[in-house]
């Protein structure tokens, strides 16, 4: 089983109990004269959550050698066992026991940093340029969408009737 590592640090064994999560991310929408939509986003960002133990006389090291990454910040490439490395931050360290002669506890969580490496079938857009006298009907028909569809992938958009020439609406 692969080893976890998170940039040059790797586990001397891997943590007891790994959580990874993710949800799609949404947004809703109050269309004029048409009600409530829900604009799908995508998958969001994966949180990683764990607890592990250092055993031996290196134990406090480890765990140093762990908190002086938190401390610096940044991202770095993060490997799971059974999991694509991906780019992450490192969020939290907590000591859950107190260091005694044989274990030290700790949880720890990173967080995701690059959208898209791992996508979970958030679905193509199309950018569209208006042209001259065009409004969200006339672009909905054209691409068989719908104008509340539009108007949720739009919200840089006030007013469906009233489009610039050159303007970019996404097409979901």
């Amino acid at each position: 089983m692969q080893q976890m590592k998170f940039g040059d640090f790797q586990w001397p064994n891997n943590p007891k109990h790994l959580e990874i999560s993710r949800s799609r991310r949404t947004k809703e929408w109050t269309v004029p004269f048409s009600g409530e939509i829900i604009q799908d986003l995508g998958c969001g960002l994966r949180t990683i959550n764990g607890e592990g133990e250092f055993f031996g006389a290196q134990r406090q090291q480890f765990y140093d050698a762990l908190e002086l990454l938190l401390r610096e910040g940044g991202e770095r490439l993060l490997s799971l066992p059974e999991t694509k490395p991906f780019f992450a931050h490192f969020l939290s360290l907590e000591r859950t026991s107190d260091p005694g002669p044989e274990v030290l506890r700790y949880r720890f969580s990173f967080r995701e940093s690059r959208e898209g490496e791992s996508d979970c079938g958030t679905q193509e857009q199309r950018i569209y340029f208006c042209g001259s006298g065009e409004n969200l009907w006339d672009i909905a028909a054209q691409f068989d969408s719908s104008v509340e569809l539009l108007v949720a992938a739009n919200p840089q958009i006030p007013w469906p009737t009233v489009l610039k020439d050159g303007e970019r609406v996404v097409i979901p």
